[in-house]
C-alpha cells in the first residue's frame, strides 16, 4: 500500500537531471507519493535535487538519496548483508562521480562504462537480479539514455527492459491508489 505524503513532503527536481529521475524511481519503488516541484528550492544557495518533509530540508544528490532510503526503510533499497551494503554504497558513489557526468556529454563513454560494470559487479547480490535496489534506480536513467545508441551489452538491454516494466507497474499502482484516495475523500465531503 502506498504512503501518501503529498501534503507534507516535496521533492524538488530538475526536469533534465538524471539524478532527479533516479530519486523519483526510488520513491516509486518504495511506493511513496510526494509532491514533485520544479520550482526553485525555497532556501538560499540550494539547488535540486532536494527533499523537504515538515520544514526539514536535505539537499545534494547523495544526501537526498541516503535520506530517502533511511526515512522510508521499507521496502529495502540496500541488500541486507553489510558487505554487500558497503559495496552497494561504493558503486553508487562511483556511478554518481564517474557516470552521471557523462549523461549529457559522452554517451559512447557512458555506454562503455555501463558495459564494463556488467563484468565488474554481476557477481554481487544486487545487480542484474530480481530485486530492485537503490543502485537500480540510479542506473535506470543512464541505461534508458544509452539504449537508443545500440552500444549496450545484451544483458544490459534485458535489464533495462525489466527495470522499465517494474517501474511502470509500480507507477500504475500508485496512480490507481491516488484515484481511490481522491474518490474516498470526495465521498466523505
Amino acid at each position: 500500500m502506498a504512503i501518501n505524503l503529498k501534503h507534507s513532503s516535496t521533492l524538488y527536481v530538475n526536469h533534465f537531471d538524471p539524478i532527479t529521475k533516479a530519486l523519483e524511481l526510488l520513491l516509486i519503488k518504495k511506493e511513496v507519493i510526494v509532491t514533485l516541484s520544479y520550482d526553485p528550492v525555497p532556501a538560499a544557495n540550494v539547488h535540486a535535487p532536494a527533499f523537504t518533509h515538515n520544514k526539514f530540508l536535505v539537499f545534494g544528490p547523495l544526501n537526498t538519496l541516503e535520506f530517502l532510503i533511511d526515512f522510508f526503510p521499507e521496502p529495502r533499497a540496500f541488500p541486507n548483508d553489510p558487505t554487500n551494503r558497503a559495496i552497494h554504497r561504493m558503486v553508487i558513489t562511483d556511478i554518481l562521480d564517474n557516470m552521471y557526468p557523462l549523461y549529457d556529454t559522452n554517451l559512447e563513454e557512458l555506454s562503455r562504462k555501463l558495459n564494463a560494470s556488467v563484468t565488474a559487479i554481476t557477481d554481487t547480490d544486487f545487480f542484474l537480479n530480481n530485486s530492485v535496489y537503490a543502485i537500480d534506480c540510479l542506473l535506470a536513467p543512464l541505461l534508458c539514455k544509452c539504449l537508443p545508441t545500440n552500444n549496450l551489452a545484451p544483458e544490459l538491454i534485458r535489464y533495462t527492459m525489466r527495470l522499465e516494466e517494474f517501474f511502470e507497474k509500480k507507477k500504475r499502482a500508485q496512480e490507481i491508489y491516488e484515484i481511490q484516495q481522491r474518490a474516498e475523500y470526495s465521498s466523505w465531503h
